[in-house]
């Protein structure tokens, strides 16, 4: 991997989290919680492992490239998450919104399916991540596999 590579993937990594951490503090101060910090993962090189850490039920991957590797991104994800944990695959191309991968559930009058990947944009994802959190937060979390 080029420097530049490495540099525009933390730089990637930083901008996400940035993004995740008013919402991940919102949730939590309105319970009268402290908010975890959330931050990269720097030994990922090391042992591996996703890239950002702090939200329990989430195991967050980022690129950052302009050269797009959906599947194999996504099989990382989905590697690195424990089985308690949601595979997220958050990606931007240069001059573009990021964009997300997680499973999905499609439902229709009540029928339930899981889609083995929905790809959609930050304002739906930051929606499902406060929910989530909230449910997380008063217990309701219950266990999530992997899509």
């Amino acid at each position: 991997m080029r420097i530049n590579s490495r540099a525009k993937g933390k730089s990637g990594e930083q901008e996400f989290r940035d993004i995740l951490e008013p919402v991940v503090g919102l949730v939590y101060l309105s319970r009268g919680l402290k908010p975890p910090r959330l931050k990269r993962n720097t030994l990922q090189s090391d042992g591996g492992g996703y890239d950002i850490l702090g939200i329990p039920f989430a195991a967050i991957e980022v690129k950052r490239c302009e050269q797009l590797s959906l599947e194999e991104w996504w099989s990382q994800a989905k590697s690195q998450a424990a089985p308690c944990q949601i595979p997220i695959l958050a990606y931007r191309q240069n001059k573009r919104p990021w964009r997300v991968r997680m499973g999905g559930l499609l439902q229709v009058r009540g029928c339930r399916m899981v889609s083995t990947v929905a790809d959609i944009n930050l304002k739906t994802f930051l929606t499902w991540l406060t929910m989530k959190l909230e449910l997380h937060l008063d217990g309701e979390s219950g266990k999530v596999g992997h899509a």
